[in-house]
């Protein structure tokens, strides 16, 4: 929280120092420091379904207050999961086995068949680069697909016990998989060739139903109502009961600067908002009024925002010795607070 407080302060420390510089008008430092200021505040846009088929529904919700954007985004919908990578929204539909494209702004269809003959009720999609990766199951039996996120056409594809959830980081592919409560695992994958490569990274864990992953490490919802975290490279655990008391069917997501954790409650109809350096409670219920919220997604940045960033970046350091004294002296007062690096 110390370290949070200091950054805020940045955008005044910012115009102070830019304008002391005598080659940086009061313009452009005021401008830095508005720039340096959106960017720690931005969490970008949350997505939530909810509904049942054919009737179910995509809302949008602003990620850092929870204020409804668009509460009929998309509708009309198979129940199925979403996925958003830049300003696209990946939609799934079980019962019509497809994976379509929607405009994350406006919810219009890009393509809304843009993948179809998907095997299985497809209920898991996610995107890394230019690889769209799919899971559906048909009873206990589940396929992984990889496609081309341009094209559709298919890469791969394996065959792997009842599917719950998927999650990358670099070039490994982590599935949350098995048939049998307390016996399930997370798999890992080759991200690009769809390869097997550890069939028990992580052993007997309780129905693994979403995963999502920072830094190094893994977070993962499960049926025995908790969030749990594992090493990403070795398997190890960090904290089993790193969240307790969520939903046994919570979907997780991270706001886009990887400053939120987002779980849902389909019981208790919230959508919950966590430290994912600490596991504290942010907001129990950051979207008041929601029905049956069952899938989220967050905002992936775009890569205009990647430039936006950058500019942050040129402020700060365009300010020197200060604000590096100041950063560096935050750090220190913070490292008994939290070890964690995303």
């Amino acid at each position: 929280m110390r370290l949070r407080k200091q950054l805020l302060m940045l955008p005044l420390m910012t115009i102070s120092c830019l304008r002391r510089s005598p080659i940086v008008s009061l313009p452009l430092a005021a401008s830095a420091a508005i720039l340096l200021f959106l960017i720690l505040r931005v969490h970008g846009q949350i997505y939530v379904e909810s509904g049942s088929s054919p009737n179910a529904t995509i809302a949008e919700y602003d990620g850092y207050s929870g204020a409804p954007i668009n509460t009929s985004l998309i509708t009309g919908l198979n129940l199925g999961n979403i996925f958003k990578f830049d300003n696209i929204l990946y939609v799934t539909q079980g019962n019509l086995h497809t994976l379509g494209e929607y405009d994350a702004t406006t919810g219009a269809a890009i393509n809304a068949s843009f993948i179809t003959g998907l095997r299985g009720q497809p209920d898991t999609v996610i995107r890394s680069g230019n690889i769209l990766y799919t899971a559906g199951n048909t009873g206990l039996t589940g396929t992984l697909g990889l496609y081309d996120a341009i094209t559709g056409a298919q890469i791969a594809s394996q065959p792997v016990t009842e599917i719950e959830s998927l999650a990358i980081l670099g070039n490994t592919l982590y599935v949350g998989c098995g048939a049998v409560i307390g016996q399930e695992s997370i798999v890992t994958f080759d991200a690009t060739t769809g390869g097997l490569i550890n069939n028990h990274f992580i052993a007997n864990l309780w129905e693994p139903t979403s995963i999502v992953a920072i830094g190094n490490t893994l977070y993962v919802a499960d049926s025995n109502n908790k969030i749990e975290t594992y090493n990403a490279t070795t398997g190890a655990a960090i904290n089993t009961s790193f969240v307790t008391g969520v939903s046994s069917e919570s979907a997780l997501a991270l706001s886009s600067g990887n400053q939120l954790l987002y779980a849902t409650d389909y019981y208790d109809n919230t959508v919950r908002e966590y430290d994912p350096v600490s596991g504290a409670t942010i907001n129990s219920n950051v979207i008041p009024g929601l029905s049956g919220p069952i899938y989220i997604a967050a905002g992936i940045p775009e890569p205009s925002s990647v430039a936006f960033v950058g500019l942050g970046i040129i402020a700060i350091f365009g300010c020197g010795r200060q604000l590096r004294k100041t950063l560096r002296g935050s750090f220190v007062n913070t490292q008994t607070e939290s070890t964690f690096e995303s």
